[in-house]
């Protein structure tokens, strides 16, 4: 149901924002952007129970909650930038888009490093293990 909410919501946002640009461009922009917070309001009191389904799972299947937590941050990494880069491509700015899109992948690589290379030591202590035997 909730995402019929969402679904009216934008197209009720987007009608609203055509008819304001005709009269005041600027403000236009403004009402797309409070209906793009008003999703993200709603985005977060929403994952308080995809946030519980996770934790059940980390506790039911023995998953490191390092590792969940940084694919949780790359999610949220993601998403803000998305969200944030399309307010500026909306606003006629394109290109500080995408260097928030840019910015974003970064952070996203920067936030996985560790992950990274603690698999890459798994991977090595497996060849150091297969090299002993």
């Amino acid at each position: 149901m909730g995402i019929i909410k969402i679904a009216l919501l934008g197209i009720v946002a987007a009608v609203i924002a055509l008819t304001v640009k005709s009269f005041k461009p600027e403000m236009g922009m403004f009402v797309s952007i409070a209906a793009g917070i008003i999703f993200m309001l709603y985005i977060v009191a929403e994952l308080s129970g995809l946030i519980e389904t996770i934790n059940k799972a980390i506790a039911n299947y023995g998953l490191n909650p390092d590792y969940v937590g940084v694919i949780i941050k790359a999610l949220g990494i993601a998403y803000t930038t998305q969200f944030a880069a399309d307010i500026c491509k909306d606003s006629g700015e394109t290109a500080l888009g995408t260097r928030i899109e840019l910015f974003g992948r970064i952070m996203i690589i920067a936030s996985a490093l560790p992950l990274i290379f603690s698999i890459l030591d798994m991977v090595l202590n497996m060849f150091e293990l297969a090299l002993v035997v």
